[in-house]
């Protein structure tokens, strides 16, 4: 994924495992970001998305289990923006670790149970900081209506289309209307 003028990629190493690295095209250039799980151990889950010159993943650690992180392409400018499942539970899902970004702000799946199961996962949404990091509810009615197991993210026209899919399998087609912020 290209950020500016680097790239970002995934790479292996057998001192590192595989982590996130980044390059200008030449290789003094080529450069380990940050070994997020250290030593051997390798951490990247997903896709990498640019969202205005900020790079957002998932990354999967021993300790904090599989959550959303962000980079500025360095080392100490590459943290995870929220444990939203604490300590070794993963709240973002290893079956659909996929991200979507629409008007500044990134979408993705994500379980506080601690399960890492896909089919726990609620729709959350965050602005790269903790506290603009939550999950998606909307009142109907009396109650909050939470948005299960969402995934197929597209963005059109400023407005982020998703799915849902209910216990029977059945799926639901949504519209989010996003803020410019």
């Amino acid at each position: 994924t290209a950020v500016g003028s680097m790239l970002y990629f995934y790479a292996f190493t057998d001192a590192n495992g595989s982590e996130l690295w980044k390059s200008d095209g030449t290789n003094a250039g080529t450069v380990l970001v940050k070994d997020i799980e250290p030593g051997p151990g390798s951490s990247p889950s997903s896709d990498l998305m640019n969202v205005n010159g900020t790079l957002f993943f998932a990354a999967n650690t021993t300790a904090e289990g599989n959550e959303l992180w962000r980079s500025d392409g360095t080392s100490s400018g590459t943290y995870m923006v929220k444990d939203i499942a604490p300590g070794a539970g993963s709240s973002v899902s290893i079956y659909n670790p996929r991200i979507a970004q629409c008007n500044n702000i990134v979408f993705f799946a994500a379980d506080n149970t601690n399960s890492g199961n896909s089919n726990n996962a609620l729709l959350w949404r965050t602005d790269g900081t903790p506290t603009g990091t939550y999950k998606i509810e909307k009142q109907v009615g009396n109650s909050l209506q939470t948005f299960s197991r969402p995934d197929d993210y597209n963005v059109f026209e400023n407005k982020l289309y998703f799915t849902t899919k209910s216990s029977s399998n059945t799926k639901t087609l949504w519209c989010y209307f996003t803020d410019t912020d």
